[in-house]
């Protein structure tokens, strides 16, 4: 007899964050908009060193997709495009802050080995 399919209501929600914001560089890239100024995106790449032009690039395009930051593009010689984390971004910065504190309560921050935010030891500036 086979038993029934339970589904779990609740795990929904976290489904979909982990879906949407799980990929490589997302949260960093986002963290990088919380203060809520523009950015560029050679600051972006400026603040996260060891992130590729490609994946920033197509990072920033989900994100804005997903209406977490916005696109603007101002038409001068050249042109300029910024990059601004929106309302709906903002309300992640809570969430993201609790989850830095767990991470080091925890020690678990101790025991990365990868901290893509700071420059490699073999980078030339």
């Amino acid at each position: 007899m086979k038993t029934p399919k339970t589904t779990i209501p609740s795990a929904c929600p976290i489904y979909c964050v982990i879906e949407k914001l799980s990929k490589k560089w997302s949260l960093l890239i986002l963290g990088t908009f919380m203060q809520g100024e523009k950015l560029r995106f050679s600051q972006v790449i400026q603040s996260l060193p060891k992130l590729n032009t490609r994946i920033l690039s197509r990072r920033l395009s989900e994100l804005e997709q997903e209406g977490l930051i916005v696109r603007t593009v101002t038409q001068t010689k050249p042109t300029a495009i910024s990059y601004q984390i929106t309302n709906k971004g903002k309300a992640l910065q809570h969430v993201v802050e609790r989850y830095a504190d767990w991470v080091k309560a925890w020690g678990i921050a101790s025991i990365c080995k990868k901290c893509y935010a700071v420059p490699r030891a073999d980078s030339r500036s």
